[in-house]
């Protein structure tokens, strides 16, 4: 009976990794640019998000657009 129990928590700890994982990925890549203010005038960053991976450069301002490719699905 100790295996079987040993054996429930190992599946349902993989599950919570593999959901996690899943939850975590966007539902579609998108790029982000950041501006300086709220005139969006002046671009100083940009965000790209793939489905596994993504990157940015610049700076990280709370002024942004986003362009979702809703084209490419991710799940």
């Amino acid at each position: 009976m100790g295996k079987f129990k040993f054996g429930l928590i190992i599946a349902a700890f993989a599950g919570a990794i593999i959901s996690g994982y899943a939850l975590a990925q966007p539902a579609h890549p998108f790029t982000r640019t950041y501006y300086s203010d709220a005139s969006e005038t002046v671009a100083v960053g940009f965000q790209y998000q793939g489905c596994t991976r993504g990157w940015r450069s610049g700076q990280i301002t709370p002024y942004y657009e986003t362009v979702i490719d809703e084209d490419s699905d991710c799940l």
